[in-house]
């Protein structure tokens, strides 16, 4: 876990700013089962993305905007629901490629209704059906 926090911490650019390094290493491993790690065959991690598993209204009041997903209580919600609508966020990735490929790990191993994301700067939602 400790390249993941690393990863995370270098190369996210508001990381630093909004929370200490403990406070990362802290909220990586609370999250460790909804994270994918992507590695190059060298084993450097090349994408990590982390993800929420929601109810419906939960997903629904992200995606219009209704709940911050940035919010600790937000935040606090989210990690306590078990549902099968996929919010991904912290994503950082080497390439749209490795990326892409994450996603469909993600949809293999937990089997989602729908998945949705924000651009970075939380303005534009995706959501498709799977």
């Amino acid at each position: 876990m400790n390249d993941v926090v690393e990863f995370v911490w270098n190369n996210h650019n508001g990381i630093r700013e909004g929370m200490k390094l403990e406070q990362l290493e802290n909220f990586l491993t609370i999250m460790s089962d909804r994270i994918i790690v992507m590695r190059n065959k060298e084993g450097n991690i090349n994408c990590i993305g982390s993800y929420y598993k929601l109810l419906f209204k939960t997903f629904k009041n992200i995606g219009k905007g209704l709940l911050d997903p940035n919010k600790e209580d937000v935040s606090k919600v989210c990690l306590k629901e078990n549902g099968r609508y996929i919010y991904f966020f912290l994503v950082i990735s080497k390439s749209m490629k490795v990326t892409k490929e994450a996603i469909r790990k993600v949809i293999a191993k937990e089997r989602p209704i729908k998945i949705g994301w924000h651009y970075p700067d939380m303005n534009r939602w995706h959501e498709y059906n799977q």
